[in-house]
């Protein structure tokens, strides 16, 4: 998903006194891979934390989580650890809350690393701005057992659907699977989108990516086909564009399916802070919206 841009405080108490300490999105880090290690780069392509890190997900909400002697923990766009590593697997923060694992098990933290919602979930997934208005916004999915459910920030259920695989709750619509079909549910539960697709994704700047026939396109809200299915591979819409690969190679379109970014890439994935990660001649880069080349790296 593409990173939410708010500045929140946390007040800390420290040798007695109370101090804030900014937690803040606003600065653009891009994690590049270089030297078998994962660093971070600024928006104009300069190394900004060195390569240290084994693994490492986008910073959201000030953070990123990384990986760093066979454990997970949460660092600030200096690279300073905020959370330890401690975790077995950590996902991103939003609205204050972190999904990690500690073995087998899934839960949620708050920016001092303290439980919010205890260990209990076979799966989680990280917390979304469900888009549905007059609500409680944020909503994640989660696995116990069997069954698929969305809670809330407090952990409480909010929808217990009984479906196969549960996808995102985005701008009021959530991908689910029955059997081998794939639809969209509202947050009642209620089929919005027959069930048709091979594959379906959350919904974003008004469209999803769904796969039908073997090809990827796009849908409305309404299920009607915003662009065509003629992809064979695509990622969603992050800031206008869409990476799709035809031909063998990836490039970007807009939301006409006019490409914007001619396909010439062996991969490309969503924009995010106004660049594209891509691999191109056996390189990772980062290219901005004209297609330049921000940084590449010299592996």
């Amino acid at each position: 998903m593409v990173s939410k841009k708010a500045t929140r405080i946390l007040t800390v108490v420290l040798c007695g006194l109370i101090a804030p300490m900014l937690w803040t999105d606003d600065v653009a880090r891009y994690a590049v891979h270089t030297g078998g290690k994962i660093g971070f780069i600024d928006r104009d392509g300069k190394m900004v934390i060195e390569p240290q890190f084994e693994d490492a997900i986008h910073f959201q909400d000030g953070v990123a989580s990384v990986k760093a002697g066979g454990k997970w923990g949460y660092i600030d766009p200096s690279g300073k650890w905020v959370i330890p590593p401690r975790y077995d697997e950590a996902r991103t923060f939003y609205q204050g809350l972190g999904t990690v694992r500690l073995g087998s098990k899934w839960g949620y933290i708050n920016r001092e690393g303290k439980w919010v919602i205890p260990l209990r979930y076979d799966v989680a997934k990280s917390f979304v701005d469900s888009g549905v208005s007059g609500a409680e916004l944020t909503f994640a999915r989660v696995k116990s057992g069997n069954q698929w459910m969305l809670i809330d920030t407090k952990g409480k259920p909010v929808l217990k659907p009984h479906v196969d695989e549960l996808g995102p709750l985005e701008e009021g619509l959530a991908p689910v699977r029955v059997k081998d079909k794939w639809g969209y549910i509202d947050k009642d539960g209620h089929s919005i989108i027959e069930f048709k697709y091979e594959k379906a994704l959350g919904f974003g700047e008004g469209l999803a990516l769904v796969k039908l026939d073997q090809r990827w396109g796009f849908i409305d809200k309404t299920g009607q086909t915003a662009i065509d299915f003629k992809y064979e591979e695509a990622g969603e819409f992050g800031e206008g564009v869409a990476p799709v690969r035809i031909n063998g190679k990836w490039g970007y379109i807009d939301k006409t399916g006019k490409f914007v970014i001619e396909p010439q890439f062996d991969d490309a994935k969503t924009f995010a802070d106004g660049l594209g990660e891509v691999h191109v001649q056996h390189h990772d880069a980062y290219v901005d919206h004209n297609g330049a080349v921000v940084w590449r790296s010299d592996d």
